[in-house]
């Protein structure tokens, strides 16, 4: 195998976030694992932050929109696992954070309150940095505590909740990770389908319908539904029929 072939981290990442998404470990067992890994995340980054690192934690999106929320919180976070240099640590913190994608997905909370938590968590964000920065390990412990409490809120807010209750949800979640500008539309299709999958407790075999079908659904092109598909069956969430031109769940 050359290095080229060597899956990424975002890949490994799907993958382990694709396993807890459908064992639907519980909201308590995901705030837990964040809290390991952001106080080692922590620990990481002010022990090893440079000045260059700094002006990255600083970035001029961050400091100075507060329009930007969902992007921002993306920058901000990105910047702290850059500065923690640990390949490991990173794919593991970007598995568990994907949760909370899905989970906006399919959240029935108020777009004010949806819009209400995700300023929260980045200006709370903004403020550890400036901890991490200052080499303030006590106090950045204690701002990821009121990040864990929102995250914990948003992951509550998407659960039991059947599809045709989140299509709202999911058009704001689509208008949100687009001002987010971080995923390609099959990244975004993918965890579109993934989610629907699980809101819907669909059992493996069940057929979620045809290619033309779930194009009309979900308003993409085909290459771009291909893409995601394709995703999709390596990550062992769905299966395609060429024959039937048909798509079927089968996650484990």
């Amino acid at each position: 195998m050359c290095s080229s072939d060597l899956p990424s981290v975002a890949s490994i990442s799907a993958t382990i976030s694709s396993y807890l998404e459908f064992v639907r470990v519980d909201v308590s067992e995901v705030a837990e694992a964040r809290q390991m890994l952001d106080a080692n995340l922590l620990r990481l980054a002010i022990g090893r932050v440079t000045p260059d690192d700094i002006a990255q934690l600083r970035s001029p999106l961050d400091l100075q929109s507060d329009t930007e929320g969902i992007h921002a919180g993306f920058v901000q976070y990105e910047a702290l696992l850059n500065a923690a240099r640990s390949p490991v640590l990173k794919t593991f913190v970007r598995a568990v954070g994907q949760l909370g994608l899905s989970a906006i997905l399919r959240s029935n909370l108020g777009d004010a309150e949806l819009s209400d938590e995700i300023r929260h968590v980045r200006l709370v964000r903004r403020q550890q940095i400036e901890a991490v920065i200052a080499a303030d390990l006590t106090g950045a412990l204690e701002m990821e505590q009121s990040i864990l409490a929102s995250t914990s809120r948003l992951l509550e807010s998407s659960r039991e909740h059947r599809l045709t209750q989140t299509e709202a949800a999911r058009r704001r979640a689509l208008r949100l990770f687009s001002q987010a500008r971080q995923f390609k539309r099959p990244e975004l299709l993918r965890h579109e389908i993934a989610s629907d999958i699980v809101a819907s407790g669909w059992p493996v075999g069940e057929h979620l319908g045809t290619e033309a079908r779930l194009l009309q659904r979900y308003g993409v092109s085909r290459s771009v539904f291909r893409e995601a598909v394709r995703s999709l069956e390596q990550l062992g969430v769905v299966r395609s029929e060429e024959h039937t031109s048909e798509l079927q769940s089968h996650h484990d």
